[in-house]
């Protein structure tokens, strides 16, 4: 099976981060069976090197599998919401506010008859 059908075989009704994990496991499983590929800009790897790049693939799909990395698009991290102090309030909006405050008062001062109406 190639990795660009990868998606095909992923369950449609499962929410979008979940379905990531099911790909970063495959992807990983995939190049965890194959060898490094040798580039002409890098040396090859030492025997233990390549045994220290396998324990920590190995670490990555056992730490997806067991959802110990979130992938959430929606993460709840404080540090990655913007922060409430930085944001001003829209001027248009507090005018707004104002306005429908005060033409509030008027309608229920009209209603309970306590302006005359003056066309």
């Amino acid at each position: 099976m190639s990795e660009s059908s990868f998606y095909k075989h992923i369950d449609a009704d499962l929410p979008d981060p979940e379905r990531i994990r099911q790909l970063l496991i495959w992807c990983s499983l995939r190049t965890l069976s194959s060898t490094p590929p040798s580039t002409p800009d890098l040396p090859p790897l030492t025997d233990e090197a390549l045994q220290l790049l396998k324990l920590a693939q190995d670490d990555v799909v056992r730490k997806l599998a067991e959802k110990k990395i979130d992938l959430s698009f929606y993460s709840s991290d404080p540090s990655s919401q913007p922060l409430q102090g930085d944001l001003r309030e829209n001027e248009q909006n507090v005018r707004n506010r104002m306005w429908e405050v005060s033409y509030t008062n008027d309608i229920q001062k009209y209603v309970l008859g306590r302006f005359p109406l003056n066309f």
